[in-house]
């Protein structure tokens, strides 16, 4: 292959097809990706991608056994965090994986389920739990059931890399097609299967899930404890787990804390299991350690059978307060998952994390297994000094009515105004003083070099902050101003890494996986090559920009291209359309949009964030308003 300078993608394909057809394990994994297609892989960029991997020998006689899937086991890692909320969806966490691991003690010549296995982390982290007690992990059975085709594909190469032989990963829906291996036939079949330890992450409250089959009696039998709602398939898939335990088996689930005490459907689910004596813990988690997920989770231990001095008790453990703070998400320690899992094992109780619940009392509470009752950490139980929180409630209701009373005046005068400007206008006409233009006539674009205009002044002697998307996606809502980030780069590090140097005022813009959050620095910072930002022209007000961006966001996204991630280009970002008015008129718009913000920002401050109430009906509004104003539908009155 290396000898030809042409259709190197066809050849590439053969060669992978030829791997294929001798490796029985890795059959289908290669056939959805197309490298003959020219318009995605020229040979040029196929040359150089093969040149690079020219460079090292990565034959097993040439690097560690574990190099190579230690390796693919990072990429997958560096793609979920990349790919925000959809990164969870084929990626947990390796220290929550180990937390599971640990508590059902897989043991050598079990056979180990994973119902909705991702990209095979669970079923790895199991023999490598196996190998690091020093015992024979190829005597485990690994088994699998994996719903997207190309994640399928990522868990056999992942275990294929880390020489795991006995492994077999299904490809279907597991809820309403659920997989059985016969080992005889060497094939799967429809059916449930029996195993010692079931471990999974499925998605959290699938809304499409099987309600329609199920509603009429699941077909497997699998619906012992009840039919969960239309909305939430939590409870199938928990059901699904239980009823592919053998009878000495142990399941270690994450579920949405919502499972633990929603009623209707589920808690006649939860009442019915609590009845049958299969939950055997529930393990909180702290916030925000899933990729894209800031609420926080809960681990559900079960059996069939419990141990006798395990049987009509429940152990709650609150670990809402056992994390490790990090930038863009909180994670676990060794610490945390040792202690975690010792408190499981040990089923006794332990002040302010652990209690040993009867499941008498979780019954006179309407099966409510909400962790908070029963277990309060030390954050909760801290006192609250009352005049201070009332006059501080005080403060921020001030602030929150100053803000609305400023929204409502612009809002007010826009609304006067609005049916006289839609009158004094002919349909698909722009308003006087209105231009369109490309976005690269009128703002400078850059996408991580240093540009011209950041002064020298602004990094002599300093240590600048430094953005990085997460800064940007996670700003609360109405907030879009960024001063100050945690991370903290060094001259050095400017100067050895690709960042952009950007000057307050600068528009930044997420162009990478997550695409079209935007914010505007009011300090010097640095950016890396996940963004695209924006310095505004003589005619372009940047505040303006920013809310013209926002309202862009789901064109820019449609705009993006890539396969494995998506990314915007700057070249394609500078060819966008953009209806400008006179540079009075942008900033009188931006200047109402601000104020909503301000409301949004000061509500969501008073009542805790989320979105909800208040807020959420402000956020509403500023989406309508902001289609108003920046189509020039409508205008604010001089």
């Amino acid at each position: 292959m290396r000898q030809q300078s042409t259709q190197i993608g066809q050849r590439l394909n053969n060669a992978l097809a030829a791997i294929e057809d001798v490796n029985l394990r890795l059959r289908g994994v290669f056939g959805d990706v197309d490298f003959a297609n020219q318009d995605r892989f020229s040979d040029a960029l196929l040359e150089k991608l093969l040149a690079h991997f020219e460079k090292h020998r990565l034959r097993n006689a040439d690097v560690p056994a574990d190099m190579l899937g230690d390796a693919y086991l990072y990429l997958i890692k560096m793609f979920a965090e990349g790919a925000g909320k959809k990164g969870g969806e084929f990626y947990t966490p390796r220290q929550i994986v180990r937390l599971m691991v640990e508590i059902v003690e897989p043991r050598p010549g079990m056979s180990i389920y994973d119902p909705t296995c991702g990209s095979g982390g669970m079923l790895l982290e199991a023999v490598q739990y196996v190998k690091d007690r020093g015992e024979d992990a190829r005597t485990l059975s690994l088994y699998g059931q994996e719903k997207n085709f190309a994640t399928w594909g990522i868990a056999q190469i992942n275990l294929f890399l880390h020489n795991v032989d006995d492994a077999f990963i299904a490809k279907g829906d597991t809820i309403l097609s659920p997989k059985r291996y016969d080992p005889k036939a060497r094939e799967f079949g429809e059916g449930v299967g029996a195993y010692d330890r079931v471990l999974a992450n499925p998605p959290f409250s699938e809304k499409v899930w099987g309600h329609d089959v199920w509603q009429n009696g699941d077909p497997f039998g699998r619906d012992v404890y009840g039919c969960p709602p239309k909305g939430y398939g939590d409870l199938a898939f928990v059901q699904h787990m239980l009823a592919s335990l053998k009878d000495d088996g142990m399941l270690a689930v994450v579920v949405p804390h919502g499972v633990l005490f929603r009623g209707g459907a589920e808690g006649r689910i939860r009442e019915a299991m609590l009845a049958a004596d299969v939950i055997e813990a529930v393990v909180g988690l702290a916030p925000n350690l899933f990729y894209g997920a800031g609420i926080p989770a809960a681990l559900l231990v079960c059996r069939k059978k419990k141990p006798a001095e395990r049987r009509g008790k429940v152990l709650i453990v609150n670990g809402d307060a056992t994390y490790q703070p990090g930038k863009a998400q909180n994670f676990l320690t060794d610490e945390h998952v040792r202690t975690l899992a010792e408190t499981v094992h040990a089923f006794a109780n332990v002040e302010k994390l652990a209690r040993v619940v009867p499941v008498g009392e979780i019954a006179a509470n309407g099966d409510n297994l909400n962790i908070s009752r029963y277990v309060q950490t030390g954050a909760d139980a801290e006192a609250v000094d009352v005049a201070a929180e009332v006059a501080n409630l005080q403060v921020l209701i001030a602030k929150r009515n100053e803000a609305e009373a400023v929204m409502f005046g612009h809002l007010h005068s826009f609304a006067m105004s609005s049916d006289v400007a839609e009158l004094g206008r002919e349909a698909d006409a722009l308003p006087d003083g209105w231009r369109s233009y490309r976005l690269g006539d009128v703002a400078t674009l850059s996408g991580g070099t240093t540009p011209s205009r950041a002064e020298p002044a602004y990094w002599e002697n300093a240590a600048i902050p430094w953005a990085t998307p997460s800064d940007i996606t996670s700003l609360p809502a109405g907030v879009n101003r960024i001063a100050d980030t945690e991370a903290k780069v060094s001259d050095r590090a400017l100067k050895e890494c690709s960042l952009t140097l950007n000057p307050p005022g600068t528009v930044l813009m997420t162009s990478r996986a997550t695409i079209g959050f935007v914010a505007v620095n009011d300090v010097p910072m640095t950016t890396n090559q996940g963004f695209i930002t924006f310095w505004a022209g003589d005619r372009l007000d940047a505040d303006f920009l920013l809310y013209w961006l926002t309202a862009q966001r789901g064109n820019l996204v449609a705009a993006a291209g890539g396969s494995t991630f998506k990314e915007l280009s700057r070249g394609t970002a500078k060819l966008l359309p953009i209806l400008l008015p006179p540079l009075n008129e942008q900033r009188r718009i931006a200047e109402v949009l601000r104020s909503v913000d301000e409301a949004i920002a000061a509500s969501e401050k008073l009542i805790g964030g989320g979105g909800n109430g208040d807020a959420g009906s402000l956020i509403r509004l500023k989406r309508a308003v902001m289609s108003d104003l920046l189509s020039g539908r409508v205008q604010v009155p001089a």
